[in-house]
C-alpha cells in the first residue's frame, strides 16, 4: 500500500509474561519530506569548551556512522482523529506527549563527554526543535459568534527529582536489565496531559502568526518547520554516587482548541485532494533502522518519552504507566530537541602565548572514584606528558600521547595511589605548567 508522505501512525504493545517483554515493539517508520526553515543549528555534536548545544540527533548519527533519518510526529490530547490514507486505511492519532530525557555524560557525545561527568555542576540554559504547526483552520464557531482561533502548546521541564528511574528486562534476556527514565508516572494528569512534577512549564498561544505553510502536491505534499527556542535556566547540582542526579526531560503537548468529534478525519488524501479542517502540530522525531537501542547500561538514558492511547489514562499497561520509553521499539527511536548546557567548573586558566594550556584538575578533592580529568587546551597536534607527583616530589605516574588540537580532558586514572596532594605537570612542546589536587 502506498502511503502519502505526511502520516501519523498509532501502535500497540505486545502482551508481556510477569512483567517481562517478549520482544521489542515493531514500528513503521515512513519517510517525509519535510523542509525546515529558520534552522540555523550548526549540525556539529563538538561544543565550545564547558558550553554548547547538545544535539543528540547530530551526534548520534554521527557515533552510530550515519543512516538517522527523521519524520513527523503529530500530536492530538485524544484519539478521536484519524488520517485516511490512499488505499482507504484509516489510522488513530495516537500520540499525546512526545519529549525526551537526556543525560549529557552519554558516550554518543564522542568529543569530551567527561566534561560533563557527574563531578559536574552545570546549567541548563535553554532548548531549541523544530515544530509544525499546521493550521488548516483560522477561526470557529463560539455559539452564535465567530471567534479566531488559538491553540496552546505546553513545553515542560523536569529536574531529577521530577522523574522516574525504572528497569524492565525481555523475555528473550531475563538476566539483562534495560534501563530508562520518564516523568513521574503518578504525576500525569490524564485531564490535562500535563504533569505535575514538572518544575517548570511553558505556555505558547498558536495563532496566525505560527502558522507554517504547506505546499499541497499530492502525494509530494511539503510541510514545512519552524525552530523555536525556549529558556530555562536552572542549575543541575553535582552528584558523584547517584548516576541519575544529572538526567534533565522535557515533554511537548499540543491542546487545538477545535476539537475533533468521534471518528472525525483530521486529513485525508485520495490520490488527486486533500480534505482537512483541523490545525495539527507535530514534532520532528528521529529513527535508525535496524539499529537498536542498548540502554542496558544504566548511564546512557536518552530516550523518548510517549504518552498515547494505550497509557493515556495513567493505567498500567503491561509494565509501563503513563510513558513509554523509545528502548521498547524495534528501532532506534527518539525526539529530536537540543539542549543548550553550560559548566564553569572546567577553564583553562594557564594558556602560553602558542595557545597550549592547562585547567583545574577535578573533582578536587577526589574521594569517590578511581580517576581524576585534566583539562587540556592544544592549539595544534603534539605529544602531551602529564607527570603525577606526590608531595615528596617523587614521580608516581607518567602518562605521555599524541593529542589532537582543541580543548579536550585527560582522564587519568589514581588507582593505587594514597591519600595526599599530589601535583600534575603537563608538558607540551615549550608549555610546561603544573596544577596540584588531593586524594582522600
Amino acid at each position: 500500500m502506498k502511503k502519502v508522505l505526511f502520516t501519523i501512525l498509532g501502535f500497540g504493545l505486545l502482551s508481556l509474561n510477569a512483567q517481562v517483554i517478549k520482544e521489542r515493539i515493531n514500528f513503521d517508520y515512513p519517510q517525509f519530506k519535510i523542509v525546515v526553515k529558520n534552522d540555523s543549528k550548526n549540525n556539529s555534536a563538538k561544543r565550545d569548551l564547558g558550553s554548547g548545544w547538545f544535539d543528540y540527533a547530530t551526534a548520534y548519527n554521527d557515533f552510530n556512522g550515519s543512516g538517522l533519518t527523521s519524520s513527523v510526529y503529530f500530536i492530538q490530547p485524544d484519539t478521536n482523529l484519524y488520517t485516511i490514507y490512499t488505499a482507504g486505511e484509516k489510522v488513530r492519532t495516537g500520540f499525546h506527549v512526545l519529549g525526551r530525557i537526556n543525560d549529557a555524560r552519554d558516550e554518543v557525545y564522542s568529543n569530551n563527554p567527561a566534561r560533563f561527568s557527574r563531578h559536574n555542576t552545570y546549567t541548563w540554559d535553554s532548548i531549541r526543535f523544530t515544530q509544525f504547526y499546521v493550521r488548516w483552520a483560522d477561526s470557529m464557531k463560539v455559539g452564535n459568534t465567530t471567534v479566531e482561533i488559538v491553540d496552546t502548546v505546553f513545553i515542560q521541564y523536569f529536574l531529577p527529582a521530577g522523574l522516574d528511574n525504572m528497569s524492565y528486562v525481555y523475555q528473550a534476556d531475563p538476566n539483562k536489565p534495560y534501563y530508562y527514565s520518564c516523568p513521574k508516572r503518578d504525576s500525569y494528569k490524564k485531564a490535562t496531559r500535563l504533569n505535575s512534577a514538572a518544575f517548570k512549564t511553558d505556555t505558547i498561544f498558536m495563532t496566525k502568526q505560527w502558522a507554517d505553510s504547506v505546499g499541497l502536491n499530492g502525494a509530494q505534499t511539503t510541510f514545512f518547520g519552524r525552530q523555536v527556542s525556549a529558556p530555562v535556566g536552572v542549575t543541575i547540582p553535582h552528584n558523584a554516587t547517584n548516576i541519575n542526579a544529572n538526567l534533565i526531560g522535557h515533554t511537548i503537548f499540543f491542546k487545538p482548541m477545535k476539537k475533533p468529534n468521534v471518528g472525525d478525519t483530521g486529513i485525508a488524501y485520495n490520490g488527486s485532494n486533500w480534505v482537512n479542517k483541523y490545525n495539527m502540530y507535530g514534532v520532528r522525531m528521529f529513527s535508525k533502522t535496524g539499529l537498536t537501542v542498548d540502554n542496558s547500561n544504566r548511564e546512557a538514558q536518552n530516550n523518548a518519552v510517549i504518552t498515547n492511547f494505550e497509557v493515556v489514562d495513567g493505567a498500567t499497561v503491561n509494565i509501563f504507566k503513563s510513558y513509554i520509553p523509545g528502548t521498547v521499539f524495534s528501532n532506534t527511536f527518539f525526539e529530536g530537541t537540543d539542549y543548550h548546557l553550560t559548566t564553569q567548573t572546567l577553564s583553562v586558566n594557564t594558556v602560553d602565548a602558542n595557545g597550549n594550556g592547562i585547567g583545574n584538575i577535578y573533582p578536587n578533592p577526589s574521594n569517590s572514584s578511581n580517576e581524576i580529568f585534566v583539562p587540556v587546551k592544544l592549539a595544534e597536534t603534539q605529544t602531551v606528558t602529564l607527570s603525577i607527583c606526590d608531595v615528596t616530589g617523587k614521580v608516581v605516574k607518567t602518562i605521555r600521547a599524541e593529542y589532537a588540537a582543541g580543548d579536550f580532558d585527560i582522564t587519568v586514572s589514581t588507582e593505587g595511589l594514597g591519600s595526599g596532594v599530589y601535583t600534575c605537570t603537563m608538558v607540551a612542546g615549550d608549555f610546561k605548567a603544573t596544577t596540584k589536587f588531593v586524594l582522600n
